[in-house]
């Protein structure tokens, strides 16, 4: 019996090599395709982070323009912390309505606005988990803030411009922007100019401090 030339064809397998080949070829390429999402959400991330802190900067010239003054970055009796005065001025005025500035802010009368996580105040790329406590244990369910205003000048920092020649005032206590504790600067007080001074920047993962993304301890964040 003859068999025909079809039955003849022999269909030849893939050996384990080969698949073993595919297979890793497969998982380099899901492996770079993998990075490529993550750098391009990183991306994204970082400019929601960088238009968060234009907002901010901008509610707080607006309050300036209104108020000829910009806000203090803290006051007491009672105590309110800056966030709180520029909440109408980021289209929070719901908001605002809800917190009572006769009270502390950590007083539980305002325990429902302090607990409202506003998104300007949250920057997506932080290195902390988004649901942790608030640094104040007096509220610590409240909502979390990435960023904060510059509070005054560390040791190391003072110690860092006497070494490289920088000069810096004598008296710290009124070297921020939004200083101490009052009815705030005006513009026309930042002796340096607006354009050389801190007004908002971002602290994500209180109270850790990073530095190029690795943790090198804990400090008051809103001193640099």
């Amino acid at each position: 019996m003859f068999l025909s030339p079809r039955s003849k064809i022999q269909h030849k397998a893939f050996t384990l090599i080969e698949l073993l080949v595919v297979i890793a070829i497969i998982a380099i390429l899901i492996g770079l395709l993998i990075a490529a999402v993550q750098k391009v959400r990183e991306v994204a991330s970082r400019m929601t982070c960088a238009n968060n802190l234009k907002q901010m900067a901008l509610a707080l010239l607006n309050y300036e323009s209104t108020y000829q003054r910009l806000p203090p970055a803290n006051t007491n009796n009672p105590f309110h912390s800056w966030p709180v005065f520029i909440l109408p001025f980021i289209e929070q005025e719901n908001l605002n309505k809800q917190y009572d500035m006769n009270k502390n802010w950590f007083d539980p009368i305002n325990n429902k606005a302090t607990q409202t996580q506003v998104k300007t105040f949250m920057c997506p790329s932080s290195p902390e988990n988004q649901n942790r406590p608030a640094l104040d244990n007096k509220n610590i369910n409240a909502a979390i803030s990435d960023y904060t205003v510059p509070g005054g000048l560390t040791g190391n920092f003072m110690d860092f411009c006497k070494n490289n020649g920088i000069g810096v005032p004598q008296n710290t206590s009124n070297w921020a922007v939004l200083n101490g504790q009052g009815i705030g600067t005006s513009i026309n007080d930042i002796s340096d100019g607006a354009s050389n001074s801190f007004l908002v920047y971002e602290s994500g993962g209180r109270p850790k401090h990073y530095i190029s993304g690795k943790v090198i301890g804990e400090a008051n964040s809103s001193f640099v």
